[in-house]
């Protein structure tokens, strides 16, 4: 008995290791994505030379293909999207108002803020492009965005911005690429410490009870 169990600790401690292991080796990132007449993604991730994991998606053909160590694994989300759209009436007519105030939550807004500005500066990339054309159709939207990016052009040296506004017609076409490392461990820690938060405990608690976003108040007015 006292054989099974000392093998049975010594699995657990050899797991239990094997994943602080993981979430301590820096891991290397590319993200290029963007539009055009669909959206493509395409990701992949390095730890060392423990393991790599990617992941492509086509919007054109609704094709996801996962790469993990060498072996890939297509999926075909045409299907999938087929039988979400019968739900999809059903999901919307049970969305709660009482759960979306909660996320309105100054407190718990100003914690996401917080989060968002804490995750940004962990996976500070090497590098950012930004590619490609936008118009709204609204010329006013079009200058706004044109303001947001001349602001992100003085982030700093890693960001590269090729973009051309266009004036008359609504039109997008963008290719974007990120890349990096970053300590999985840090991550996580960061992300723990946002979950414990009072007012991200009470959202997910609201979220569990209402069971699929049930009792829907509508809008008055």
């Amino acid at each position: 008995m006292s054989l099974i169990i000392n093998i049975l600790l010594g699995i657990t401690f050899t797991a239990f290791s094997l994943i602080i292991l993981l979430l301590l080796i820096p891991i290397s990132y590319r993200i290029k994505f963007g539009y055009q007449n669909n959206i493509f993604l395409d990701m992949s991730l390095r730890g060392g030379l423990l393991y790599g994991v990617g992941l492509c998606f086509d919007g054109s053909s609704k094709h996801l293909a996962i790469k993990v160590l060498g072996f890939t694994w297509n999926l075909n989300l045409e299907a999938r999207e087929r039988s979400k759209e019968k739900d999809a009436v059903k999901k919307h007519q049970d969305f709660s108002w009482n759960t979306f105030e909660a996320i309105l939550n100054k407190r718990f807004l100003k914690n996401s803020l917080a989060l968002f500005k804490d995750l940004l500066k962990i996976i500070k990339p090497k590098y950012i492009l930004i590619k490609g054309k936008f118009g709204f159709y609204e010329p006013c939207y079009t200058a706004w965005l044109c303001g947001m990016l001349a602001l992100i052009d003085g982030w700093g040296r890693y960001i590269s911005l090729d973009v051309q506004p266009i004036w008359d017609e609504e039109y997008l076409e963008t290719e974007n690429a990120v890349g990096g490392s970053v300590i999985p461990l840090v991550i996580v820690l960061r992300m723990l410490k946002f979950l414990i938060l009072r007012e991200t405990r009470e959202l997910i608690s609201k979220v569990k009870k209402q069971k699929g976003f049930k009792n829907l108040q509508p809008l008055s007015g």
